[in-house]
């Protein structure tokens, strides 16, 4: 008995650490790529950032099945999608191995904006150090992430998609967003 209620304690806080299992999306892909192009027309930097390409690039885990999904749909919604504010826009994937990896990748494929999908046993703090060293704006559809270090994301309140922007994260990675914007987001880290 004391060796079931042990193995059953262990579950039981394996599923309660976000880290284990990785994160959800209350919201799905295909309404936040709704929002992510507006979102980022509030960005006054947008263009003095990106220049006349927009890169996208979307970090994803390949052995982690909600991950790999989630970039699939992505590419999916995103196909007929060709400029965002005027800006002609590519998006690419990017499979997550290492630190060291990742900031190969988004140097050599000259990133601008990344979107993070769940992951699973990747420290999200040590992606958003790297992406703002590289000014690189970061994205996500798990609400948790923005509250850690994430710039932008879409959260969920009353079953309606939510704005959520870090606004320290955002400034560190370049982005100036409107107060437009920021009156009709849940904003985190003033």
């Amino acid at each position: 008995m004391r060796l079931l209620l042990t193995k059953l304690s262990v579950i039981v806080s394996l599923l309660l650490t976000g880290n284990a299992f990785g994160q959800q999306m209350p919201i799905p892909i295909d309404v936040q790529w709704n929002l992510f192009p507006k979102i980022l027309q509030f960005d006054r930097n947008l263009h003095q950032r990106v220049g006349d390409e927009m890169v996208i690039g979307i970090l994803y885990q390949e052995r982690y099945r909600v991950s790999l999904t989630s970039k699939e749909e992505i590419i999916s919604v995103t196909t007929s999608m060709r400029k965002i504010d005027n800006i002609s826009v590519k998006f690419v994937p990017i499979k997550l191995i290492d630190g060291n990896f990742f900031e190969k990748s988004i140097s050599d494929k000259g990133i601008d904006i990344i979107y993070i999908t769940p992951l699973r046993a990747h420290d999200i703090k040590t992606i958003a150090y790297i992406c703002c060293e590289h000014d690189i704006l970061t994205l996500t559809g798990v609400p948790e992430y923005v509250e850690k270090c994430i710039a932008v994301g879409i959260g969920e309140k009353e079953k309606k998609p939510l704005i959520l922007i870090n606004k320290n994260a955002a400034r560190e990675e370049g982005a100036d967003f409107s107060s437009k914007l920021l009156k009709l987001s849940k904003v985190i880290g003033e």
